[in-house]
C-alpha cells in the first residue's frame, strides 16, 4: 500500500480510538500532538507491539497489518498502552508498574469500545490499584504473563522505575515514604 494508504489507515485507527472517550482522546491527542509515528516492526509472538526510540508505536506484522480493521478494539487497546508508555518516559516504561499503568489504560480502551475484559487475568488485572505496593506489582506482572503466555517477560523487569527501585533496595522505603529519623 502507498504511504497515503498507510496515513489513511492510521488516520482511521486514530478517529476510531477517540471514539473510546475519555480514554482514547487523550493518547489521539499525545499522538498527534508529538507526531508519533505509527508503523509495523517484526517482535516476538507474545508481544502485539512495542515503542522504540524515536517516537514511533511499532505494532506486530505478526499479527497486525494495514488490512486490519482500523476499528478493532485490541488494535486501538494496543495503540493506548504503547502512547502512554512514550508519555511514561523509558525508565517508568521499562517498570511493572509502567506496565501496570499502560495495560490498564489500554484495557480502559478496549472495555469502552466491547463493553467486556478479555478473560479472568485482565478482570482481575483490572481491579488492582495503581501504586507502589510491592505485592500488587507483582501480582500484576503475574497476571500479565497469565494472559500474554510465557514469551512475555514482565518478571524481568524491576517493580518500580530503576532508580527508584535501586533507592528502594538502599532503603527499603517505598516511593513516598517521608525519610525516617
Amino acid at each position: 500500500m502507498s504511504d497515503q494508504g498507510h496515513q489513511d489507515w492510521v488516520n482511521a485507527v486514530l478517529e476510531n480510538l477517540a471514539g473510546a472517550g475519555e480514554y482514547g482522546r487523550p493518547a489521539v491527542e499525545f499522538i498527534t500532538s508529538e507526531k508519533v509515528h505509527i508503523g509495523f516492526r517484526r517482535q516476538g509472538k507474545s508481544t502485539g507491539a512495542m515503542v522504540w526510540p524515536g517516537r514511533g508505536i511499532y505494532l506486530n506484522p505478526r499479527f497486525y497489518s494495514l488490512k486490519t480493521a482500523a476499528d478493532d478494539p485490541y488494535l486501538l487497546s494496543l495503540v493506548a498502552h504503547e502512547a502512554r508508555h512514550l508519555q511514561q518516559g523509558w525508565l517508568t516504561t521499562l517498570s511493572v508498574y509502567g506496565e501496570l499503568d499502560a495495560w490498564k489504560l489500554g484495557f480502559r480502551v478496549y472495555h469502552a469500545l466491547t463493553n467486556a475484559l478479555p478473560g479472568p487475568a485482565i478482570r482481575e488485572l483490572m481491579g488492582l490499584p495503581l501504586n507502589w505496593d510491592r505485592a500488587v506489582l507483582s501480582r500484576a506482572s503475574r497476571l500479565m504473563r497469565d494472559y500474554a503466555g510465557k514469551g512475555y517477560y514482565s518478571n524481568l523487569l524491576p517493580l518500580y522505575p530503576l532508580h527508584m527501585e535501586i533507592a528502594y533496595r538502599v532503603t527499603h522505603r517505598l516511593p513516598g515514604d517521608p525519610p525516617s529519623c
